[in-house]
């Protein structure tokens, strides 16, 4: 409940100063003239950059909470879009969340957010459109709902580099719970990552993780004895233990 629970010791700013030029007066009053329950992902990212910040910290560290709160809404489909913003946010504010008393409030948000993306395991398979020469084949493309968040989350983690840590915790976490069927079904997905478009960040300690034979092999075991039996398209993780090297096993 860390999302519910934030505040911060700031109040809703009356001005933005734009501090780096970027905005018309126009825009920062539309921006200040959106109520809380209608600001969206466009707004945050205006509002907390965190390139371009609309305001300065003590202006706009009262919309992060609400920041958070919105990417835990049902209808959200841009989540994805609002991760740099808050991871980079966080960031390059550390040192002014940290003398407010809230560093660790925000980065708890963010364990709710991985804990919220990975509360469930849930496989989507797509139709692929076939080229010329595969009309014969029907093709299919098979994604795990989130996973696109996750990995992209820690990456942002570890490319601004001041919580790194935060995202080994993460995969350590699934690395080291392989009993959870959830949590061993989520390891493997994000260990299969490192093949995608949308790959875990080339970052030792999770790169370890993420190819320790043994965590892998028991996640596995686990995985083919509690997920695979009741998941509505097991070639998916046929396609899994094989970019893992573990399809003989």
């Amino acid at each position: 409940m860390a999302i519910a629970e934030f505040r911060v010791p700031h109040p809703r700013p009356k001005k933005l100063s734009d501090p780096h030029y970027d905005f018309t007066e126009k825009l920062l009053a539309k921006l200040l003239a959106t109520p809380d329950d209608q600001l969206g992902r466009q707004h945050y990212t205006q509002l907390l950059g965190p390139h371009l910040p609309a305001g300065t910290y003590d202006e706009s560290v009262y919309f992060l909470p609400g920041a958070f709160q919105y990417m835990l809404r049902q209808d959200v489909s841009d989540a994805l879009e609002l991760i740099t913003p808050i991871i980079g946010y966080i960031s390059y504010n550390q040192k002014c969340l940290q003398e407010d008393g809230i560093l660790e409030g925000a980065l708890d948000c963010v364990r709710e957010l991985f804990a919220y993306w990975t509360s469930r395991f849930q496989v989507i398979r797509l139709a692929r459109q076939p080229s010329q020469e595969q009309r014969r084949t029907i093709k299919y493309f098979y994604y795990v709902e989130n996973q696109a968040e996750i990995v992209f989350t820690t990456s942002e983690l570890v490319r601004f580099s001041t919580n790194a840590a935060l995202a080994e915790e993460f995969v350590r976490d699934l690395a080291l719970n392989s009993n959870n069927p959830i949590k061993a079904a989520w390891f493997l997905a994000y260990s299969c990552s490192q093949y995608d478009p949308y790959h875990p960040p080339l970052y030792p300690p999770i790169t370890r993780l993420i190819n320790d034979e043994e965590y892998l092999l028991n996640a596995a075991i686990v995985v083919e004895e509690h997920v695979v039996p009741k998941e509505r398209f097991p070639e998916y993780w046929h396609d899994v233990l094989i970019k893992l090297g573990m399809a003989n096993w």
